[in-house]
């Protein structure tokens, strides 16, 4: 491995699938020395409940198998929204034009020629899994900022407040109050959606606390 290789890095877990058994070990053996924990299974059916069990960060796949196949294999990972980022490496055999234009629509990220090159094999395994450390970063950061974006939203509204104690006596309290609760709703909405900016949130609890205010000197 050219980058830095950490403790973390050399526990990445690469799932070999290729119903030839001598390809298989070949691979697994390369991404070994390599320093990855390599995985194999010649089945795409067996490779889904390893997949479910416990994801790994890549996916090394033949595409021409028995049963599902590579295709389906690939077409299983990217459509399952409660899988994490895997990356997939497609091998295909120099005639398969067609199933590699397939896999492509499918959202196969790389592919590799039989017979596979070492050499070519680790220069992709690295960016790919370079691709997935970034996307991972990402996702974590986008994680962190909707965690914060709801605690200031928390903190943005005010105390709860018993709409009943708002004295309904004069139509301008009767208007207000309908104000206030238009502007309750709209906060509430926007939480349960996540649809509010912090600006929009800010501005909807400053409409709030005009609203109180006024309320406040008619009591």
């Amino acid at each position: 491995m050219q980058f830095d290789e950490t403790k973390e890095e050399r526990r990445i877990r690469i799932l070999v699938v290729d119903d030839d058994n001598d390809i298989a070990n070949y691979l697994a053996a390369v991404l070994t020395l390599d320093g990855y924990e390599a995985i194999e299974t010649h089945r795409a059916e067996h490779a889904i409940q390893i997949i479910r069990q416990n994801p790994p960060d890549l996916v090394l796949t033949d595409l021409m198998m028995p049963g599902l196949g590579g295709l389906g294999l690939l077409t299983y990972l990217k459509q399952d929204r409660t899988l994490p980022f895997i990356p997939v490496i497609m091998i295909t055999a120099l005639h398969d034009n067609i199933d590699k234009a397939a896999a492509l629509e499918a959202g196969c990220d790389d592919f590799l020629s039989k017979p596979v090159n070492k050499a070519e094999l680790q220069a992709r395994v690295r960016s790919l899994l370079r691709l997935k450390r970034t996307n991972d970063i990402l996702n974590r950061k986008l994680a962190q900022r909707e965690h914060l974006q709801s605690e200031n939203a928390e903190r943005l509204l005010p105390k709860p407040l018993q709409r009943s104690e708002i004295p309904l006596q004069k139509p301008l309290q009767r208007g207000l109050e309908g104000l206030l609760s238009n502007l309750l709703n709209k906060v509430e909405a926007g939480l349960e959606q996540g649809s509010l900016s912090r600006e929009e949130l800010s501005k909807l609890a400053e409409g709030l606390k005009q609203a109180l205010e006024v309320i406040a000197r008619l009591v």
